[in-house]
């Protein structure tokens, strides 16, 4: 009895909260969900060319970073094009989307160093079971960056922590 009641009336509830299938509904501490960093910076980029610069490209989250162990925890939202995206524009304003909100704000650089000093959004509340509370809140701390091989590493926590960004196709 317990078993029939979990399958018609547990799991169907599980999965309108926010569970897009059952495979997502594990924790953050999900190995399959975790990658090494070093290993998909060893993936030859996919582009025309070489970015250097942070700028005029519009970058997809692709996760959270450890940096001591090297771990990717791939983002909730990576499968979602127009979620948890940022542009950096020239003139140091930037823009992009979390999962619900549309986001803007202004930073400046000098060298490898980043300051975001201006950062909002609209005020919609973001998805439950996606991470775009997540990426406002660890990317509004972001303090160093780094491209490597068509990579965006911004750096937070006091490099302790990183987003993983790729460009967005």
């Amino acid at each position: 009895m317990k078993t029939k009641c979990f399958k018609t009336v547990v799991l169907p509830l599980l999965l309108m909260v926010g569970c897009v299938s059952l495979s997502s509904c594990s924790s953050d501490d999900d190995l399959s969900a975790q990658v090494k960093l070093s290993d998909l910076l060893d993936i030859p980029f996919d582009q025309d060319e070489e970015i250097t610069d942070i700028t005029d490209v519009t970058w997809k989250l692709y996760g959270y970073g450890d940096s001591a162990t090297g771990l990717i925890r791939k983002s909730k939202s990576l499968e979602y094009n127009r979620m948890n995206i940022i542009t950096f524009s020239k003139d140091g304003t930037l823009s992009g989307h979390s999962t619900s909100n549309e986001l803007f704000g202004e930073y400046t650089i000098s060298g490898f160093n980043i300051d975001i000093f201006t950062f909002g959004g609209t005020k919609v509340g973001e998805v439950s079971y996606l991470d775009g509370y997540e990426f406002c809140e660890s990317f509004r701390l972001c303090k160093k960056f780094e491209i490597t091989n068509n990579w965006l590493k911004l750096y937070y926590n006091e490099g302790k922590n990183l987003l993983l960004f790729k460009v967005l196709k």
